[in-house]
């Protein structure tokens, strides 16, 4: 439950890095119950796993378009797998 030397176990440290997707450092701390130094110090520490890879190589274009009452979109292609997504402009 106690990493390496430390003086923490690991149950709050876990609920400090999730208050902080939700709020501020400051925030976190408070309901944690911890310093902001301590707070900061593991969220450096912590490593953000992800499987997300991005593309080598995408393609950006505009155009005007009435789908949906929105005057105007953009597409981002990715051109290796012609994989393609539209953002409608407000």
């Amino acid at each position: 439950m106690i990493g390496h030397y430390q003086r923490c176990i690991s149950s709050p440290q876990t609920t400090a890095l999730s208050y902080t997707a939700i709020g501020s450092f400051t925030t976190a701390t408070r309901l944690a119950g911890m310093t902001t130094n301590r707070l900061l110090w593991l969220f450096d520490k912590h490593t953000i796993k992800t499987k997300k890879v991005l593309p080598r190589a995408i393609c950006i274009d505009e155009f005007k378009g009435d789908v949906g009452g929105e005057r105007f979109h953009t597409v981002v292609v990715d051109v290796e797998t012609k994989r393609f997504w539209i953002f409608l402009a407000r």
